[in-house]
């Protein structure tokens, strides 16, 4: 039940931190701090829902099992340390102390979300069907 906002909130960051690449990359900085703040918002807004699902009650047993995998289990590190640390607090710490790494900040925030749709499509396909 929870899928679509994760997803549109997913669409977001990544958006805004493709455009924040090409503005730092291509652009004259007009509209880099407007991206800025789109994509802190997005990793804001990512970080709640990565954690109240992980943390939150489960539809069912297998979701659970899957979460498992994620926070306890055998790819722990690479989620909290990966998706969660570098992927989106040390973004977001970067776009808030030191707004002229906006482009680090950008490459991080694509790493980290992309890292957490590889580990949640596996933790999925991790847990037995029967």
């Amino acid at each position: 039940p929870l899928l679509p906002p994760p997803l549109l909130v997913a669409a977001v960051g990544p958006g805004a931190a493709s455009l924040l690449l090409v503005d730092v990359v291509a652009g004259d900085g007009a509209g880099r701090r407007v991206l800025a703040l789109v994509l802190a918002g997005g990793l804001a807004g990512h970080a709640v829902l990565l954690l109240s699902e992980m943390a939150g009650c489960h539809a069912s047993l297998d979701a659970a099992r899957a979460a498992r995998l994620l926070t306890r289990g055998p790819w722990s590190a690479r989620f909290w340390l990966g998706a969660v640390g570098a992927g989106t607090l040390l973004p977001l710490a970067l776009l808030g102390l030191v707004p002229a790494l906006s482009g680090p900040a950008a490459v991080l925030a694509l790493a980290g979300l992309w890292l957490w749709e590889d580990l949640w499509v596996r933790a999925g396909q991790a847990v037995p069907l029967s």
